[in-house]
């Protein structure tokens, strides 16, 4: 999914720069779109990565669902799927992923333990 999503952007980027204009968007909003979504997929990928190494935190499981909601946000934007390609979907979309990074803030990190043993040496445990 990701090689296509790439491919159709190369295609709409190369095609735009052969005729020289951007659809009814100028070329610096249309680039900066693409840039942004890049971008949010790539802080997805980061934080899932993060997540996976750092003993399955659930915040960082949430913000990389913040991130990936983000990229979908912007990948209604960047292409034209009718109804979504509208005013009203993409704020409600900004709602949501603020609601979900402020879900992120509130949920407690997993604490850790301290247990000592017989050797009188500090173990930490994760719980």
């Amino acid at each position: 999914m990701i090689d296509s999503f790439l491919l159709l952007v190369f295609w709409q980027v190369s095609a735009a720069l052969q005729f020289g204009d951007f659809g009814q968007k100028n070329s610096l909003e249309f680039l900066l779109e693409i840039a942004a979504s890049i971008f949010s997929l790539l802080l997805f990928s980061v934080t899932m990565y993060a997540w996976s190494r750092r003993g399955k935190q659930p915040t960082l499981f949430i913000v990389s669902i913040a991130f990936l909601v983000f990229f979908s946000k912007l990948l209604t934007e960047i292409l034209p799927i009718g109804e979504l390609h509208d005013e009203l979907v993409s704020s409600i979309m900004d709602f949501v992923v603020l609601g979900i990074f402020f879900l992120a803030l509130l949920v407690k990190p997993k604490k850790r333990h301290s247990i000592v043993n017989s050797d009188k040496k500090l173990v930490e445990k994760r719980a």
